[in-house]
């Protein structure tokens, strides 16, 4: 097993709070790390340091819970006003022969989606909208059954939803989406989203079935997010082709190549796809 570890600059003791101070209190799901002071970090200072271990495997195969300057790559965290967090307030370090894979970091519980293979070679399930837990009841106005995202999921399911309308709405097809999801169609009001919101927005989707802040994707080396990426993970959340499928010949190989911040139309209108 291979997991990443975190070190926290000047800290002490074995506390959820190294991580919780810094806007990583998501990764605690499922459990906490273990923690060993450290008299040397990466940055030359004293600090503390955690990681994850699976006690039912063998321990010879556990992370090194301890500072290698030769066995390890380190990354210092980025800057965040959100989090309220500084360069090198904490930093993300990964084994160099044994870099965590989406098995070593998938959370107990998964939610179905699509298979993606990111920058690092490896699959990872992104989990489309519908998968994730819903609550149900009586529409007091119709008397219809409707449901809804569950509270964790309620932001997550609204920006989706976003994605989808501005998507097939530069289609022509969000008729299309107002048809298969009636009850969860966005409003018709023009949304605009940048690069930094899908990388955002991609990061929380694999953070719902894998322990992966996204501070940790940001150090990742290769990079796991790349402009087609972010794309491919976008329009599987939505679940892009079981709303409509603009592939001719139907080979399943075949996905829709939308490049973030470009034109997504050739001269005649036609969507630009990718094999």
């Amino acid at each position: 097993m291979a997991h990443y570890s975190l070190y926290f600059p000047e800290r002490q003791g074995s506390t959820p709070e190294h991580l919780t101070r810094v806007g990583l209190g998501c990764l605690l799901k499922d459990g906490a790390p273990e923690f060993a002071d450290l008299d040397r970090g990466p940055d030359g200072k004293s600090g503390v340091m955690c990681t994850w271990r699976n006690m039912e495997i063998p321990t010879d195969e556990h992370p090194h819970l301890g500072f290698s300057k030769e066995r390890q790559h380190w990354e210092p965290c980025a800057v965040s006003d959100k989090d309220g967090v500084a360069k090198g307030d904490f930093w993300i370090g990964f084994e160099e022969e044994k870099k965590p894979r989406p098995l070593d970091l998938q959370w107990n519980e998964l939610h179905d989606g699509y298979r993606l293979v990111l920058g690092d070679g490896n699959e990872w399930l992104i989990p489309t909208m519908e998968a994730l837990p819903q609550t149900f009841g009586i529409d007091v106005d119709s008397g219809k059954m409707v449901s809804e995202p569950t509270e964790e999921y309620e932001d997550f399911c609204r920006r989706t939803n976003e994605y989808a309308s501005i998507i097939l709405n530069e289609l022509g097809m969000l008729d299309r989406l107002y048809k298969a999801r009636p009850d969860k169609a966005p409003d018709e009001s023009q949304v605009e989203f940048s690069l930094e919101d899908c990388f955002e927005y991609c990061c929380d989707a694999l953070l719902i079935n894998y322990r992966v802040h996204w501070q940790v994707i940001n150090a990742m080396r290769p990079r796991i997010l790349t402009q087609k990426i972010v794309m491919q993970v976008l329009l599987a959340t939505f679940d892009y082709h079981n709303i409509i499928d603009v592939r001719e010949d139907k080979k399943k190989d075949h996905i829709l190549f939308i490049p973030v911040g470009s034109n997504i139309f050739d001269g005649d209108g036609t969507p630009v796809l990718a094999q």
